[in-house]
């Protein structure tokens, strides 16, 4: 029997309420805990955030309608194991009122590190203010990011790294491929973050 303790390791411990209400519909539905992780920072404390998840997808959003268990549950669908779910539930997390919390910044910059570039590109469409200075988002995923710059770095190597797998056809010149526009503007976002502005 799986216990909830990979969902709290999931989110900071100020959730931990919340992650308890997710985690009881979600842990049933997992074979096993995720198996690996990537290691975030999120204010002062550590946040381990699972790298896939293996189970069937129930519909959460349904089920938690709106608020912070609602973005609790689509965060950790951002990691599920199909490309349409994670869609979806990023989807949702970026239209919802915790789109701009520190805790849900790490779950969306994973994902313009991945393959599925509508994914990347909905990413992209939501966060259009990340490199308007003084901007909400900007300061938002600045301030995240800057706490993460191991993130940053990884998100970037993993979008040239996909664009040249997959996408180099698509888009012939590196600089065109949604990835990576977004990956450098993530990147600016936590220059500035680290600087304070």
């Amino acid at each position: 029997m799986l216990d909830a303790s990979w969902v709290h390791a999931a989110f900071p411990s100020t959730l931990r309420a919340v992650a308890d209400e997710v985690a009881a519909v979600v842990v049933p539905g997992q074979s096993h805990a995720p198996v690996s992780v990537t290691e975030v920072v999120v204010g002062d404390e550590p946040v381990l955030i699972p790298h896939r998840l293996y189970d069937d997808d129930v519909s959460l959003s349904a089920r938690f309608g709106t608020g912070r268990a609602a973005a609790v549950a689509a965060c950790l669908r951002t990691r599920h194991h199909d490309g349409r779910v994670r869609q979806r539930a990023v989807r949702e997390l970026l239209a919802g009122d915790a789109a701009l919390e520190p805790w849900v910044v790490p779950y969306v910059v994973l994902l313009v590190g991945e393959y599925v570039v509508e994914i990347v590109e909905d990413v992209a469409a939501a966060l259009t203010d990340l490199d308007v200075d003084g901007s909400v988002q900007r300061r938002a995923y600045g301030r995240a990011l800057a706490q993460n710059p191991e993130l940053v770095r990884l998100t970037s190597a993993r979008a040239v790294s996909y664009w040249d797998c997959y996408y180099r056809a698509r888009y012939p010149q590196l600089d065109a491929y949604p990835g990576r526009m977004l990956a450098e503007a993530l990147a600016r976002a936590a220059a500035a973050g680290s600087s304070g502005l």
